[in-house]
């Protein structure tokens, strides 16, 4: 957590106050690694897994390298039985120009100097997708934890909801 700090947050904070930024300057703008894109889904999907174990199900992942602006990383619900390692799927050219196309619209510009870059988030139906800028810092060990963390609140919360 500390490493990621360091490595990813405080380095981007200085590096982005630069005038003349170098686009590689920093760890944490350059495009995460396969083992990277690997760490974050094992990290994730063990931490859902926890809590999924006593109805018997857990997460597999499937992390899509395609060298695209945006990443992606798979997670399939199974049961206990079907668990897997990380799959590593690489995508067809139609896949980047989809995933080119969903970059630009992610991208949203507030105003003349401000945009934003939108994370996004796709249930379909045992499937969930996270979808997002392929750089390190969105891809780290401490989101893995964090992003697991909301995923886990929100299954809960529509539980909750389906019971009432």
């Amino acid at each position: 957590m500390l490493e990621d700090l360091s490595e990813y947050s405080i380095n981007y904070f200085y590096w982005f106050k630069q005038k003349n930024r170098n686009a590689n300057g920093t760890a944490a703008v350059r495009r995460p690694s396969l083992d990277m894109l690997k760490t974050y889904a094992t990290t994730f999907a063990d931490a859902v897994s926890n809590v999924l174990q006593y109805q018997n199900e857990r997460l597999n992942a499937v992390v899509y390298q395609n060298g695209t602006p945006l990443s992606v990383v798979g997670f399939l619900l199974t049961d206990q039985r079907n668990a897997q390692e990380v799959q590593v799927v690489e995508t067809k050219q139609a896949m980047k120009e989809l995933l080119r196309r969903l970059d630009k619209a992610l991208l949203e510009q507030k105003s003349p100097s401000l945009f934003s870059r939108r994370h996004v988030r796709i249930y379909d139906g045992d499937w969930l997708y996270l979808v997002r800028p392929s750089e390190q810092r969105f891809w780290t060990r401490t989101l893995a934890r964090a992003d697991a963390d909301s995923t886990i609140a929100e299954m809960m919360n529509r539980a909750e909801k389906h019971r009432d």
